[in-house]
Parts: structure tokens; sequence; C-alpha cells
């Protein structure tokens, strides 16, 4: 499993709300990713996130991939980890990390998803958030 994964995972632990089936989670769909926009009356309305397809599908031919994730869930997953230090975040986006040992920041880039963040992140940013909740 890599870092994102873990991070993910973790996530989800914290807030099992990420995979509820409701507007806005992702599915995959014949090897497709869609969003939900409508649940009523048995069937799901899904739309292909690239393109516009709209198809209409029963529970049971979808997968659940989830809800983009977002700051909140990640703050929540470092909170159920217990961790001794402090975390702030200021309206900026700054998450500061401070410990007896150590103090970090790094930027997170407000209006953003986990997954958008952690293609603009350099390699240490990762690790900063990995090692917050591994």
């Amino acid at each position: 499993m890599n870092k994102l994964q873990t991070i993910i995972k973790k996530c989800i632990e914290a807030n099992e709300s990420i995979v509820e089936l409701k507007f806005g989670c992702e599915v995959e769909y014949v090897d497709l990713v869609f969003s939900v926009y409508d649940l009523s009356f048995g069937e799901i309305c899904i739309v292909h996130r690239e393109g516009g397809r709209k198809e209409k599908v029963f529970e049971s031919d979808i997968k659940i991939i989830g809800r983009p994730i977002t700051l909140e869930d990640v703050l929540m997953a470092v909170d159920k980890t217990k961790r001794t230090g402090c975390l702030n975040v200021n309206q900026a986006g700054i998450l500061e990390y401070e410990s007896s040992r150590v103090t970090q920041r790094q930027e997170w880039h407000l209006g953003k998803t986990l997954e958008q963040n952690w293609e603009l992140w350099s390699e240490q940013e990762r690790e900063f958030i990995y090692e917050l909740l591994k």
C-alpha cells in the first residue's frame, strides 16, 4: 500500500461517511468512474466525470469509491491517532504540527481534495501528512 492509499484508508476508518452512497459519491461502473447525482425510486443516477455520460443503475451494478477526501477528513483522522503534539490550521490553510521535538508547517490548498493536493505537494510535504497518520 502506498502513502496516499494509507492516508485514504486512515481517513475512511476515522469517518466512514466518506464511503456512504449519496450525492457526490464516486462509484465505479463498467471500469469507469462516475459521480452520483440522484438517488431515488431504487435507481441511482450517475454521471461520468469526464464527458458527461449519464446512466441509471442499481446498487448491485456499481462499486462505491466514496466522496473526495477533504482537509476536514484528514484532521479527523489525525485526531483519532491520539498524537501528543498539537496540530493547528489557519485561515490560509497552513497546517502546523508542533511537538516537543519538532515543528512542521505545510500548506493545504483550500478548496482542493487530498488527491488534488497530493499532486501539488513535494515528497517532503507528502511525508508530513503520511507521518501524522501512519
